[in-house]
């Protein structure tokens, strides 16, 4: 259906507090009319054509999601109001200046699997703290080329990235081009396929989030992202074996969902604990459980029937580890089973490679009646952090007060803030290293390509200040493109003792550069 310009723009100029009590009346409107008469079509047809406007200038309706790019204009779900509304103030303010480029952050931006919509909230709000920072600042050098944040919804799923990705292909030209793409979503082979196609256009991309091990530089040119592999994970876990060699028989329960290409994360996991802690250390003795997550069939798993009586007959012949190869959204499922399990009185340690913090909050006292301990490595610790516990990066203070400043709530301030303000940051240093003067127009000046090739010069040289840690990239294989000298933190719940901290040593620390 054909749409003008004023049918299409109306929408997009209303406040987003405007646009939250419009999308309200007009759902009403929607399920009033889903009860009317045969007579009362012409009503429905106009409650569904001003629903479909709701999406905005270049944005489009697939699969009953408002799919495409905004400057923040249009609202993806009212959480996010607050934030979006400072984005887009923030990019008015960059369109008044002499010259600007684009940075987009593509990622699903809405709920879904192992996605919640207070994660994607926190996720905005570190990406936008990360751009009031280099345009009002020199944290990566000179402010005086403004960044303009666009945000790039691929769907719940990520499967709406084809066209989404080739809008940010065609706004890559002009006097005001599209320079770098950071987020990327969550390990998923969407993932991959969008990152080849940016890698094509000679795109520049920084992750925010995703660990698996084929997401890196040496497969996809032009990848390099701010969290360590799950290699890295993997083998953090291996140091906090060495320091507690009692700990010496173990299962894998791992997730299906690796086998079918479609789950990046699952399958690394499932690979590196198999290749570390079975051929390696030989601790793997027990044959591997399996269950189907969530992740992609969107159910819950199945843990109780045969995987937990067969974890406690286990128990009886000495296991006293579990390796936990799933996503962590499923993981309250599979400690719901286990608290559960008829060996309670057997102590057992769950170990695993994914960041469950969040999913343990207030959960301490469960697992200790229940004889658990769960071990996991992590990016960062927010909560030591705040304390300043020994360890905190020199740059997280630094961030959290402008995380503080730009008025968003400290609750929000998390693992998934953090890693999203360090890799615009990052990308934004790339772009100033691309644009020395201030320069943003071709053939001088700031392009995606230009960007591109200065990835790789994010070295000792040109150090990126994160809040997670300093943040360099080597072009040295195995691993290119991935953070280099980066600690990699385990964490115990029940923790040890009290305090802001559940860090446990020894740390580690991935491949050094140059």
């Amino acid at each position: 259906m054909a749409r003008s310009a004023g049918s299409r723009n109306w929408f997009s100029r209303l406040t987003p507090q405007a646009k939250v009590m419009v999308t309200v009346v007009v759902m009403l409107l929607l399920a009033g009319a889903a009860s009317w008469t045969y007579t009362d079509r012409a009503n429905q047809t106009a409650a569904a054509e001003i629903l479909e406007r709701m999406c905005g200038p270049d944005i489009e309706r697939i699969d009953e999601q408002c799919i495409g790019v905004t400057d923040g204009s249009y609202l993806f779900h009212p959480i996010f109001a607050n934030v979006q509304e400072r984005i887009a103030d923030e990019n008015a303010w960059v369109r008044t200046q002499p010259s600007y480029v684009s940075v987009a952050f593509l990622n699903p931006l809405t709920a879904t699997g192992d996605l919640a919509i207070d994660d994607l909230r926190n996720q905005l709000e570190g990406a936008y703290t990360a751009q009031r920072r280099v345009n009002h600042s020199a944290v990566v050098g000179d402010f005086r080329l403004p960044i303009q944040l666009l945000l790039a919804n691929e769907g719940d799923t990520q499967n709406q990235w084809q066209p989404v990705v080739d809008r940010l292909v065609e706004m890559t030209d002009g006097d005001s081009p599209l320079v770098a793409v950071v987020g990327m979503g969550s390990s998923f082979i969407q993932t991959q396929q969008a990152a080849m196609e940016l890698s094509k256009h000679r795109i520049p991309m920084v992750g925010a989030l995703f660990n698996a091990d084929e997401l890196e530089y040496s497969n996809i040119p032009g990848l390099i992202r701010v969290t360590p592999s799950v290699q890295d994970y993997i083998k953090s876990l291996g140091g906090y074996l060495d320091s507690r060699p009692h700990l010496d028989s173990a299962i894998l329960v791992r997730d299906t969902n690796a086998d079918f290409g479609v789950d990046l994360f699952t399958k690394a996991l499932s690979d590196n604990l198999d290749r570390e802690m079975r051929e390696m250390r030989g601790l793997i003795k027990f044959p591997t459980q399996n269950f189907e997550g969530g992740s992609l069939a969107n159910t819950k798993p199945d843990l109780v029937g045969n995987i937990t009586p067969n974890i406690c007959a286990a128990a009886a012949q000495g296991l006293d580890i579990v390796f936990y190869a799933g996503r962590r959204g499923d993981l309250g499922d599979f400690l719901d089973a286990m608290e559960d399990r008829v060996c309670r009185s057997t102590p057992l340690t769950v170990m695993t490679g994914t960041d469950p913090q969040d999913h343990l909050m207030g959960r301490e006292d469960q697992l200790r009646v229940a004889n658990l301990t769960v071990v996991f490595p992590g990016r960062t610790d927010v909560s030591g952090w705040n304390q300043n516990v020994p360890g905190t990066p020199e740059h997280y203070p630094a961030f959290r007060q402008a995380f503080e400043e730009a008025g968003f709530n400290l609750e929000h301030l998390d693992d998934r803030s953090v890693m999203t303000h360090d890799a615009m940051l990052t990308a934004v240093k790339a772009v100033r290293l691309a644009a020395p003067g201030r320069s943003a127009t071709p053939p001088g000046g700031s392009t995606a390509s230009r960007v591109f090739g200065q990835l790789l010069n994010l070295n000792g040289f040109n150090t990126v200040p994160g809040a997670s840690g300093p943040l360099i990239f080597s072009h040295r294989e195995p691993g290119a493109g991935n953070p280099q000298n980066k600690q990699v933190l385990v964490f115990q719940v029940p923790q040890v003792t009290d305090g802001p901290s559940r860090q446990v040593g020894p740390t580690y620390s991935t491949s050094s550069g140059p």
